[in-house]
């Protein structure tokens, strides 16, 4: 059991980065609920996988020949289809090993994601409760600008208002003056 997982390890660490996951998911695919053994046809190996995956068929066929030449699981054809299955029962716990690290790595990438995806919301926050801020301040601005505005206008109004009393007064007096210096005596 131990030369063949450490003869897996070797095969998998000789694949390309790029054919590693699609080569657990097609080994997992070939175990049974209860871990055994499993032969799957070609095509069914490869649909199942891509659809619950989401991995390039042409990977997963790269893969399941490189896994097949690396002698991890034989192809037999039958009837002009091949068939799959893990070439040894003792292989089954190294590639239940192999899948549960696939999905540790999974599960991380995705913590990641939401930890970075969380990092921008918080970003965002501060940036739009900032915006806020500032709104309100250039708000509480403009209301006291108007609020100013409008108490100079009513100055503005007094102001306007004693000036034409005043010009009346100027007026009136002027007349007075005017009438007081006529030479004639009667008017005067």
């Amino acid at each position: 059991q131990g030369l063949l997982k450490d003869y897996g390890a070797e095969v998998f660490r000789q694949l390309p980065r790029e054919l590693r996951e699609p080569a657990v998911a097609l080994l997992s695919r070939m175990l049974t609920a209860s871990n055994t053994r499993n032969i799957v046809s070609e095509n069914d190996l490869i649909d199942r996988t891509s659809q619950e995956e989401d991995i390039d068929r042409d990977k997963l066929r790269k893969a399941l020949h490189q896994l097949s030449s690396g002698q991890i699981v034989r192809r037999e054809p039958r009837r002009q289809i091949y068939f799959y299955e893990i070439t040894s029962e003792y292989l089954v716990p190294w590639i239940k090993e192999r899948v549960v690290e696939r999905d540790a790595a999974q599960l991380r990438m995705q913590a990641e994601e939401a930890e970075h995806e969380l990092a921008v919301q918080r970003r965002r926050s501060v940036l739009l409760m900032r915006l806020l801020v500032a709104m309100i301040v250039l708000g509480v601005g403009v209301i006291a600008l108007g609020i100013f505005a409008y108490r100079q206008y009513q100055q503005l109004a007094v102001a306007e208002e004693r000036a034409r009393q005043a010009e009346e007064q100027a007026t009136t007096i002027l007349n007075a003056l005017n009438l007081a210096n006529n030479p004639n005596e009667d008017e005067a």
